[in-house]
């Protein structure tokens, strides 16, 4: 079976023929396969070497010009690393762009308000609308926003965050996070029980 970087190339080097708008940005990773797109495109197909921060600043910096940018790495280094650069260059400044990596089971958030309904409807049509909101406060604070955004879809929502109880006793980050039922371990609990159709275990 075909794998989605046997099928990038192939698709985003017919793009680049088609779209004269279409740019594409690597960072190594899978910058062989496009050695053809690059040389009929020179100034269209962009490897920023392992530079992944530069790799969404400059599909950013396209953007703003009026390119329609698609970049492409792993996962891992698609968001985690160049979260910032995600934020800042694509959210704040409001341009879009298509990260293309593994398939995508996470959604980051850029900012909690305005909530990104329209993230969160596109990933729940592409298969089955079970949205677990993991949030770094009060359990339940996006949970009506991700609701109104499914309004008309089959699905369901849990909210995970920081409990309503209070903490008396105090401790490390790490200990606050597992007493609020935040850590790994709780959260695999929590989520499969969930997608299991099970009772979610409720911290205090």
């Amino acid at each position: 079976m075909d794998t989605m970087r046997d099928r990038f190339a192939p698709a985003v080097s017919r793009m680049l023929d088609e779209d004269p708008r279409v740019a594409v940005v690597v960072a190594e990773i899978g910058a062989a396969a496009l050695d053809g797109a690059r040389a009929r495109h020179p100034d269209r197909v962009i490897n920023v070497g392992i530079r992944e921060q530069l790799l969404i600043g400059a599909g950013a910096g396209l953007a703003l010009t009026g390119m329609r940018p698609v970049v492409h790495t792993f996962a891992s280094f698609l968001v985690e690393r160049p979260f910032e650069q995600v934020k800042l260059d694509l959210g704040h400044q409001d341009v879009g762009a298509v990260l293309v990596s593994l398939d995508v089971t996470v959604l980051y958030a850029t900012t909690v308000r305005p909530f990104d309904a329209a993230a969160l409807r596109w990933s729940a049509e592409q298969a089955t609308a079970d949205v677990v909101l993991v949030e770094p406060y009060l359990a339940g604070t996006s949970t009506a926003a991700a609701n109104d955004a499914l309004a008309d879809l089959p699905h369901r929502v849990l909210g995970l965050g920081v409990g309503r109880r209070e903490l008396r006793r105090y401790g490390t980050v790490e200990e606050h996070v597992a007493a609020h039922g935040l850590d790994a371990g709780s959260l695999r609990e929590r989520i499969g029980a969930f997608l299991a159709g099970g009772r979610v275990p409720v911290a205090e």
